[in-house]
């Protein structure tokens, strides 16, 4: 067995990260998944629901992908709750039983996913380098380093991929003399306007772009 990141602990902080400790994760498993994001969780759930051992690799520090590291306090999903988080190890049925759930809530369901149905599971600072099917052998190989160390491999009967490469990294451009503004700038993604601006009530604000 190798060691990785300690799995998500019992916690409801999105802002979590994982610690130094680094307990084993065995080196064959049914399923594993890489993406700890919305998609990976909910598939990880449904495999362990079917008694198979699951492994979660998540290359950032903190779960919840997209709607961790793009969405703002206002962002809310653009179709109905039963779209997303809705299983039987939500204690209320999750995200289901709303309609355009926010980011809050669909960031809540999955830290309780997280820390409840896939309870040391979840291992994040891991970045996979490739996917390599074993030759005469039903197996998928998974290359991956820790913390830039050398690299390790783990098989599995599965891998599944739950990467988001559709929207790609914000488009951050910074504006001439903007060094010596005496407000405020921040931009609409990630965590940036909920800590630097907590409301626009009553302000004078500039919006510099149309999406």
């Amino acid at each position: 067995a190798f060691r990785l990141p300690e799995a998500m602990p019992r916690s409801m902080d999105p802002a979590w990260e994982a610690p130094p400790a680094t307990p084993p994760l065995p080196i064959r498993l049914d399923v594993i998944v890489v993406g700890a994001g919305v998609t990976g969780l909910t598939v990880a759930s449904m495999f362990k629901s079917e008694g198979k051992t699951v492994a979660v690799l998540e290359k950032e520090r903190a779960i919840g992908g997209v709607w961790a590291r793009y969405a703002n306090a206002t962002s809310r999903l653009n179709s109905s709750g039963p779209s997303y988080f809705a299983g039987d190890w939500l204690r209320d049925g999750g995200s289901a039983s709303d309609m355009h759930p926010s980011r809050e809530r669909i960031l809540s369901d999955a830290i309780e996913t997280a820390a409840g149905h896939l309870h040391g599971c979840v291992f994040c600072g891991v970045e996979v380098l490739n996917v390599i099917e074993a030759e005469g052998d039903d197996v998928q190989q998974v290359r991956f380093r820790l913390d830039g160390a050398e690299s390790q491999v783990v098989s599995a009967g599965l891998v599944v991929l739950c990467v988001n490469r559709r929207l790609g990294r914000p488009r951050i451009f910074a504006l001439p003399g903007e060094a010596s503004f005496a407000g405020v700038v921040t931009t609409s993604t990630g965590s940036d306007m909920n800590r630097d601006v907590p409301s626009f009530r009553g302000r004078r604000v500039v919006v510099q772009g149309m999406g």
